[in-house]
């Protein structure tokens, strides 16, 4: 593929916009992997963890694309070379492919603990054993697989047409690979659309028919409300997942010999919002937390909320310092929460980690620190011995 260099008009602002949206998806990826490293216990932390980690190392690289390519009188600011581009186009595509595969993996996942029966429903597990390590695998293995290949095939050249370091060439080895990479790619779209649906299918049969999975038990509010934010987790996962490749794969269709009008728009548009999946990750991922915290504290901003949804807060302590560290001397502590209030409302989400296949009694979240106790301003979780015990 060929295609001539864009004019500096044009092409400062990509640079720009790359940069900032992966800079936000690189500090979002970080925040995940900062609390669901404190709760490896559950298959659902391990994933978004493991999905997280790759998304920071790959926004790292997307931040630094722009520099790392090929120097050229066109690109005044780029100072790399042949290895440089070879090594961010490994990143991209290794990156690229295992949150795909990540993304699937969770959709599965979804799928899994809505099909476990009714112990399930009361009493979450996780997937131990081979099916996690296999997935795990796969989502490492094959991704890095083509990857190395590409590589070691002198396969990833800087291309003008989206000016990237990507999988391309004049010989039919960079084709073939270029199809298994965009085929593999299209395998994790095509999982994650028809298990999230599968998700959602079962979920709605089963409200409807007012039964649990496998029984005969009639669905109680709890288990309802698990259900549905199983459901709506996944619908959102994957629309975010969706949403962050479209782009770039209807750029690629596109003609690149020419940069006109609608071939820049569409990469203006892959350029910031493919990056951008870290950030929605992120919203997703504290969204059961930062719903229940608004209901227990309704009268807390939504940036008070969010600032204690994303930090390691765990127990009732931890929260209210946070809460405390974050008020300063204006801080109050809430009135305990009256439980018959509480669980007359069937409406209130049940959910206050960031699973939502574990909820919490959402009383024993409204805790104060005895009057004896300061709020921590070097870190608003707490130390690190209380932070290991945080809930999942």
């Amino acid at each position: 593929m060929s295609a001539e260099p864009l004019s500096l008009g044009k092409y400062i602002p990509l640079v720009l916009t790359i940069c900032v949206t992966s800079l936000f998806s690189m500090l979002a990826s970080i925040a995940v992997v900062r609390i669901a490293h404190l709760r490896l216990g559950a298959t659902y932390q391990r994933y978004l963890c493991m999905m997280s980690a790759v998304s920071i190392l790959n926004s790292t690289f997307l931040l630094l694309h722009p520099f790392l390519i090929p120097s050229d009188p066109d690109y005044p600011w780029a100072i790399g070379g042949e290895a440089t581009c070879t090594m961010v186009g490994f990143i991209f595509h290794f990156g690229a492919l295992m949150v795909a595969f990540y993304n699937a993996t969770l959709a599965l996942y979804f799928y899994y603990s809505i099909q476990s029966g009714p112990k399930m429903q009361k009493e979450p597990e996780d997937i131990v054993g081979w099916p996690e390590t296999f997935s795990h695998l796969i989502c490492w293995l094959v991704p890095a697989g083509l990857a190395a290949a590409a590589a070691a095939t002198d396969s990833i050249n800087f291309d003008a047409g989206p000016d990237m370091c990507i999988i391309s060439g004049d010989d039919s080895l960079a084709d073939i690979l270029g199809y298994i990479f965009a085929g593999l790619a299209g395998i994790a779209v095509i999982i994650s659309a028809a298990v999230t649906g599968a998700v959602n299918s079962t979920v709605v049969g089963t409200l409807k028919r007012g039964r649990e999975y496998g029984t005969d038990a009639v669905v109680d509010d709890e288990t309802k409300q698990r259900l549905e934010a199983v459901a709506s987790q996944a619908v959102l996962y994957t629309i975010a997942f969706i949403n962050s490749i479209i782009w770039p794969v209807v750029l690629a269709v596109l003609p690149s010999g020419a940069n006109g009008t609608l071939y820049y728009v569409f990469q203006l548009l892959a350029y910031l919002i493919y990056p951008f999946h870290g950030v929605l990750n992120c919203c997703i991922y504290i969204r059961p937390r930062f719903q229940m915290l608004k209901v227990m504290y309704p009268d807390d901003s939504f940036l008070v909320v969010s600032r204690v949804a994303l930090s390691m807060a765990g127990d009732p302590e931890e929260i209210e310092n946070v809460r405390a560290y974050i008020y300063g001397d204006d801080y109050e502590c809430p009135s305990a929460m009256d439980s018959e209030d509480m669980s007359a409302n069937s409406s209130l989400p049940q959910e206050v980690s960031f699973d939502p296949n574990r909820p919490l009694s959402q009383t024993s979240m409204v805790s104060c620190p005895d009057d004896s106790e300061q709020p921590h301003s070097d870190d608003e979780g707490g130390d690190e011995e209380d932070k290991g015990k945080s809930s999942d």
